[in-house]
């Protein structure tokens, strides 16, 4: 039981970290284009969209589904390599940051016996 509460808080730090960050960057990319205004409405509905994505995929994966944990893994994971290429061009040393706590919460997502047994048991309720 002890080890169940465990995956439950993993898994809740991992989708809040998620959906914070993907605020901050919609919050950012909004202040960056702040000079083209045709830019800023594809930004906030880019935005949006991402984050109720994400949003979705956390209150899934929380219920126990598989395939919700494995689609959340590929965002992070993509996430993490444009965090990456972004970081090379730019050399902003907090994307590289955000990119190694992606792809450190992808790999726990998939790795953890805790996250694993938490959502066998929410899955068999």
């Amino acid at each position: 039981m002890k080890s169940e509460i465990k995956g439950r808080n993993l898994l809740l730090t991992i989708g809040c970290i998620a959906i914070l960050f993907d605020l901050l960057s919609t919050v950012f990319s909004i202040y960056t284009f702040l000079e083209e205004p045709s830019l800023i409405s594809y930004t906030i509905s880019q935005g949006i969209f991402r984050l109720l994505i994400e949003i979705a995929l956390v209150i899934f994966c929380y219920k126990g589904h598989a395939w919700a944990k494995w689609i959340l893994c590929v965002i992070l994971a993509f996430s993490s390599i444009i965090l990456l290429l972004q970081y090379t061009s730019s050399g902003n040393f907090i994307l590289l940051i955000i990119s190694i706590i992606y792809l450190v919460s992808g790999a726990l997502l998939l790795t953890s016996p805790y996250i694993k047994e938490f959502m066998a048991n929410q899955n068999s309720k």
